[in-house]
């Protein structure tokens, strides 16, 4: 976001403000002048009276977001729990964007907000942020090594390859799971 406002990082100062609703209050405060919002607060704030100022998904950037993570060890050792987890995943995902007004109930639960234009915002950007099949971006977790090279020196010779496993969504694949999905939760 900073190479694209072309703000210098050096005019800048990197302030941990915690999760969304503390980052929310903090900017209402005047306690910083900006900020970035997850897709279901970034409603909320516009409805607040803040601007956006650009969509990370609008840069033309690959960028790695949501993902699920374990240990190699566990990997080994409870293979088919780590897919059936996977398998859960996915399924919501075909459910999400085949039932909006179920999954607008959903959010509005998790979001603590029945408001129709925030919960309308929420479900427009989990579509256009999560695809159908969650395949992590190589290119995205190469940007945020070099990102972090620069304080991170071991990050300069890491490998994206070395932070994924692609195996268990290439066996959904070869199983005709997405294929299935498609057919049991057909967008409308």
């Amino acid at each position: 976001m900073v190479k694209h406002l072309k703000f210098d990082p050096k005019d800048l100062s990197l302030i941990p403000t915690g999760a969304d609703a503390e980052r929310l209050a903090a900017l209402s405060t005047g306690k910083i002048d900006a900020t970035f919002f997850s897709s279901s607060a970034a409603p909320v704030a516009r409805k607040a009276g803040f601007n956006e100022l650009l969509q990370i998904a609008d840069l033309g950037v690959e960028v790695q977001g949501n993902g699920f993570a374990t240990s190699k060890g566990y990997i080994q050792s409870n293979r088919e729990t780590v897919k059936n987890a996977l398998k859960g995943f996915v399924e919501a995902i075909y459910f999400v964007y085949a039932n909006k007004k179920e999954a607008q109930k959903v959010f509005a639960k998790y979001m603590r907000t029945n408001d129709p234009a925030v919960l309308e915002d929420s479900y427009e950007g989990y579509i256009k942020m999560i695809p159908k099949k969650p395949y992590p971006t190589l290119k995205g977790i190469q940007f945020m090594l070099d990102m972090l090279a620069p304080q991170m020196p071991e990050a300069k010779n890491a490998k994206p390859e070395q932070f994924v496993d692609l195996s268990f969504l290439q066996e959904l694949e070869k199983e005709g799971f997405f294929n299935e999905m498609a057919k049991r939760y057909p967008s409308k």
